[in-house]
């Protein structure tokens, strides 16, 4: 049996980018920071995604839109 596991990685960031820009923050995508702590080399995206390729899954799908070509360099 095949085990797909599918993240959806396509939101607009638009409630951290308005907290981004209360705080002068520079803006990005709350996929592209880093984790689990700022002296991380991954991403909240890459995290996500070696955790579920570290399980039984057969496929992992993600699924982008907004940010797609940030998040596609990675």
């Amino acid at each position: 049996m095949l085990i797909s596991s599918v993240i959806t990685a396509a939101g607009r960031n638009s409630r951290m980018e308005n907290s981004q820009i209360k705080e002068g923050s520079p803006i990005k995508n709350k996929l592209l920071l880093p984790f689990p702590s700022e002296n991380s080399i991954n991403t909240v995206i890459e995290t996500t995604i070696n955790n579920v390729l570290s399980s039984d899954v057969d496929e992992c799908i993600v699924v982008l839109g907004h940010f797609a070509a940030n998040i596609k360099k990675l």
